[in-house]
């Protein structure tokens, strides 16, 4: 790491609040779309990570602490209550009590007794209801925007946590505005006319912002690209990829993406998949397909889980899709 930026990191901590605000606003206001995510990705596991090494479950008999209004009983456990200087509570437990607004003063913790639950630590998703989460895929077609290829919505499906269809649309384009081939169409089968009665684009981004919004995305290949298609910050949204959990390094070094097939194939070997024209729907159910009953169930044999899988699928586990000659 350059020198430079170690001083400013050793520095930056002994600042005061106001101005170590100003910093980050500064600071974040340079970032991309894609370095936004990862910041906030950043931030939610470390929120995760601490909430599951102070909400865990406790030993027969063993003594936590001294809770406001007396000790903690055998069957309660301990869950921390953040009180920021501005005087708001927060937390992950029920019945917030009343409280004087803290003025000018550090960030301080208070403990509060929380009924023991049979299994405290679990994964991240579920901070979400199953109602709550949904998957989104989206075919493109390629458009010439100042004389540079732009990959841009043709087809949009949205899928609940079962899997059931909750929206598919059309995006309206005109023939010959978009790139058609025979290697295209036989993709997403979408022929030079195939989108003229389509809806117009900001009503199809509309409904998905709308049904997005306060929900889990759960997208199967290159999350970023699919919103970038529909001109939605994926910033703004609470996402998780399938590629940030399989993933793999060739050669090289270089880390490189399985694709959506692949991740079929190996999970659900007697499956057909994208044998034929690619549909949003049908990619949007199978990512659910896999999040729900593969990377849900292999993680609780491994809590706490985090959101970014930092170590590659082992070699051979998963196979690549062989490249076509």
């Amino acid at each position: 790491m350059d020198q430079r930026v170690l001083e400013v990191l050793n520095t930056v901590p002994k600042w005061d609040f106001p101005n170590r605000k100003d910093f980050l606003k500064a600071f974040f206001s340079m970032l991309t779309p894609e370095e936004m995510i990862f910041s906030r990705n950043i931030a939610q596991r470390r929120k995760r990570k601490r909430d599951h090494r102070l909400i865990k479950p406790r030993e027969e008999g063993e003594r936590v602490g001294e809770a406001k209004g007396g000790k903690f009983k055998e069957n309660e456990a301990a869950i921390l209550i953040c009180v920021t200087n501005d005087g708001s509570k927060r937390g992950r437990g029920d019945g917030v009590e009343e409280h004087t607004p803290i003025q000018d003063q550090p960030f301080t913790a208070t403990i509060q007794a929380k009924p023991l639950r049979s299994e405290v630590a679990k994964g991240w998703w579920t901070d979400y209801k199953k109602s709550d989460t949904v998957a989104l895929d989206i075919e493109m077609v390629t458009i010439k925007q100042d004389g540079v290829n732009k990959n841009v919505a043709a087809k949009v499906g949205i899928c609940d946590f079962y899997g059931k269809r909750i929206s598919e649309a059309k995006v309206r384009r005109e023939s010959k505005s978009f790139m058609v081939n025979r290697f295209t169409m036989a993709i997403n089968g979408i022929t030079e006319g195939g989108l003229r009665n389509g809806k117009p684009f900001t009503k199809v981004q509309r409904e998905v912002e709308n049904i997005l919004n306060r929900k889990l995305s759960s997208v199967g290949h290159a999350i970023g690209n699919d919103f970038k298609a529909l001109d939605l910050d994926a910033g703004s949204f609470n996402i998780f990829d399938l590629q940030w959990e399989y993933w793999r390094r060739n050669v090289d070094g270089i880390r490189l993406e399985f694709k959506l097939k692949a991740l079929n194939k190996h999970f659900f070997p007697s499956g057909q998949f994208q044998d034929g024209i690619h549909e949003a729907v049908g990619d949007a159910v199978a990512t659910m397909k896999i999040f729900r009953e593969t990377y849900t169930r292999e993680k609780k044999m491994n809590l706490p889980a985090q959101m970014y899988n930092a170590e590659p699928v082992p070699e051979g586990e998963i196979e690549p899709l062989k490249n076509k000659k």
